[in-house]
């Protein structure tokens, strides 16, 4: 027996993770700095509060977040090496033939290689941090329902989240299908995860210990330039990933596939080590096993909606889902999504497909969980932490029995 689990960004909040809010705020604390030839000195600008301010204006009354931004970064810069003159075909984005700059301080190649630079930063370096405060003060709750829960079955966690705290914090080893080198960094062999029998994990959008090899050539004849290989510690990793080449998608637009996949065109960045296996598994995991527990996952990802929706038509009454969310104001509550202004469409028709009912929200009260007519499936309204603590047991003996 195989249990997928699928964590979003709000799994990890509860154990001091940040929202995406407070990382947009993070990024915006940064300034710039571009050494400037023609004065032989450095630069400062407040580029990526900049960026975030005017996509603010533009989304209102919504706003962005950090992964709006580093979109508009790629697609900026996507831009400016397509009007460069000797840019040939393949580097030239074809929509940059019928639209013109707005303004030459947004198209500068140093400021904008800068800021991307300086984002991936800010977003790693607080994941880091919120790792090792995981680490130090090991929260009960949490690491007693995984150890319970790794006890009762074997699991592929299938995780958003850039940090190693189910690797390092839990206490049971898990499968990422990266071996030992011996030259101080690991490299990916997706035979070693597809063929194992343990609990095994899945980075899908990365990990702060993902890095690159620092010896070009070591593996040149067999690992593509993108493949990311794993390294002990996070300083170790991050020292090998700028000043490097980054990756053009088919769309001749700029992709950067690296240690962690963020902005808005990521199914572009999936096709190296490790993140290609990765999402294989992930759907092999959906098409062969029936159980399902989802946690903080915000149904943002629209490619990673159509592979989860399907688990209700592949396994009709087999299917044993829980999904674990909050809704913050329980006197808000009411039958009908549009009236309380929640969930998202994506997450509504994850839920309406899965209990098998176009209109799954019943009654005016308040009630956690939510269980399916045909008992198939758990909804928790109230948090992770909520839902471990109260009802840990009952999760693990429902997706197990």
């Amino acid at each position: 027996m195989r249990i997928l689990a699928f964590l979003g960004a709000g799994s990890m909040v509860e154990i001091g993770g940040p929202t995406a809010s407070q990382i947009t705020k993070i990024i915006c604390r940064k300034r710039q700095e571009v050494w400037d030839r023609s004065t032989k000195s450095v630069k400062k600008f407040w580029f990526l509060r900049t960026i975030t301010k005017l996509l603010d204006n533009y989304y209102a009354p919504e706003g962005a977040n950090f992964e709006d931004v580093f979109h508009v970064l790629e697609m900026l810069n996507s831009f400016r090496t397509s009007w460069s003159p000797g840019t040939v075909k393949e580097y030239k984005s074809g929509v940059t033939a019928f639209v013109t700059p707005r303004g030459k301080k947004f198209f500068d190649q140093g400021i904008l290689l800068t800021a991307k630079e300086d984002l991936i930063a800010a977003v790693t370096d607080e994941v880091n941090r919120y790792t090792e405060d995981f680490l130090a003060k090991r929260p009960t709750w949490f690491i007693s329902f995984w150890q319970r829960a790794f006890a009762s079955a074997l699991w592929d966690i299938a995780t958003l989240n850039y940090d190693p705290c189910m690797e390092q914090g839990i206490g049971v080893a898990l499968e990422d299908g990266f071996v030992d080198t011996g030259r101080g960094f690991y490299r990916f062999d997706p035979r070693q995860i597809r063929s194992s029998k343990m609990n095994r994990i899945l980075h899908l959008h990365g990990s702060i210990l993902y890095g690159y090899i620092r010896t070009s050539n070591l593996y040149a004849y067999d690992d593509d330039h993108e493949d990311l290989y794993r390294y002990d510690n996070f300083q170790d990793a991050k020292a090998t990933w700028f000043g490097r080449s980054t990756n053009t998608a088919q769309s001749r637009e700029q992709a950067i596939a690296g240690p962690i996949i963020t902005g808005l065109r990521k199914t572009d960045k999936a096709l190296c080590y490790p993140y290609n296996t990765y999402y294989s598994l992930f759907q092999d995991s959906i098409i062969e096993n029936p159980r399902l527990l989802i946690a903080g996952y915000s149904f943002g990802d629209f490619h990673f909606n159509k592979m989860l929706e399907r688990v209700a038509a592949l396994h009709d009454k087999n299917r044993r889902v829980v999904l674990i969310t909050r809704f913050e104001d329980p006197t808000l509550w009411h039958p009908d999504q549009h009236v309380m202004n929640w969930p998202s469409q994506e997450m509504y028709m994850f839920v309406a497909k899965v209990f098998r009912d176009q209109y799954p929200f019943k009654s005016h009260v308040f009630t956690s969980p939510l269980i399916s007519a045909d008992g198939c499936v758990h909804l928790y309204l109230q948090g992770f932490q909520d839902a471990l603590v109260n009802h840990g047991r009952q999760i693990i003996d429902f997706l197990t029995k």
